[in-house]
């Protein structure tokens, strides 16, 4: 087989199904540099794959998994010539993908729409390359083992985010990252252990935002006098932090506040507002320590369980 062109070897081996085609790359190293190249890729998805019948848009069938641990190669080929098109894919609590990475191929999608890849079993980075998805306005990734940064090119890119779910991976930098994001109206980067963590002056841009939750990110710093200015604002959560000093007066502009957590915050008690500051409910509430029908309050432990247990 040593001898065969090129081409007619990978001729052969495209007549084998994609889950299996590329074990046979280990047999010798002229096979390995025939299989391994778009190519090939190209070949042995033409003769397998209908491009009527993907859909990425539920539960994954069998490619959509092998998307995710293919080569680079075959994840380019197969998102450039058949996915192309996709406006959502929306994998939520999928084992399939457990232990995967997410595929910088998926920039090539260029018109998605919704992306939603919570509770998978991910790890990793979040890729650099998303940011060329400039059409994307949801991006739920959740609940996944998600490490490093939030990439600063999600800011520059994907400017039309309103829905940015980042909670409870093991993010550690970029924090101020998704403040650039002015569509935003959801903003969940909760359980996330950020290195550095301090809410930017430039919050006062996002006006269209709704809900914010920051809870367990090792916030510190006070609070900006721009969050005045989030006049749809209406749940702010951030718990167990290390948020200081005075809660601003401009924070009374805040009329559609309805839910608010300040709790475990060592930094911030009922005598932390600014003289002046009267209409302090429902930022009182949040700050107050939560008893119910005469239970002790709970403890940091417990809110947190919880949290997790109500999770989306």
């Amino acid at each position: 087989m040593n001898q065969l062109p090129t081409e007619i070897i990978q001729r052969i081996f495209s007549f084998i199904h994609p889950s299996e085609s590329l074990r046979f790359s280990r047999l010798s190293s002229r096979i390995y540099s025939c299989l391994a190249c778009k190519d090939f890729a190209v070949e042995n998805l033409l003769v397998h794959v209908n491009a009527r019948s993907i859909s990425l848009a539920s539960t994954p069938k069998a490619l959509g998994v092998l998307w995710f641990v293919w080569p680079s190669y075959f994840q380019e080929v197969y998102a450039e010539t058949y996915l192309k098109g996709m406006l959502g894919i929306i994998w939520i609590n999928n084992t399939n993908l457990c232990d995967t990475l997410i595929p910088p191929s998926m920039a090539r999608l260029t018109h998605l729409y919704t992306l939603r890849l919570s509770d998978c079993g991910l790890r990793g980075t979040i890729p650099a390359e998303l940011g060329h998805l400039s059409n994307l306005h949801i991006l739920h990734l959740q609940n996944n083992a998600l490490e490093g940064e939030i990439p600063s090119t999600l800011a520059s890119g994907c400017i039309h985010l309103k829905d940015l779910r980042l909670a409870k991976n093991s993010l550690t930098a970029g924090f101020h990252v998704p403040f650039a994001l002015r569509d935003l109206k959801t903003l969940d980067l909760a359980y996330n252990p950020f290195e550095i963590a301090t809410i930017p002056a430039q919050i006062g841009h996002l006006n269209k935002l709704e809900s914010l939750s920051l809870t367990s990110t090792r916030l510190s710093g006070c609070l900006p006098r721009e969050m005045g200015l989030l006049n749809k604002l209406q749940e702010l959560l951030l718990s167990n932090n290390n948020v200081s000093g005075v809660i601003p007066i401009e924070m009374q502009n805040l009329t559609s506040l309805t839910y608010v957590e300040f709790r475990n915050n060592p930094g911030i008690t009922e005598d932390s507002f600014e003289p002046g500051f009267t209409m302090r409910e429902p930022i009182l509430r949040g700050i107050k320590p939560v008893v119910l029908l005469g239970i002790d309050p709970v403890s940091h432990q417990e809110e947190e369980e919880a949290d997790l247990y109500w999770a989306d």
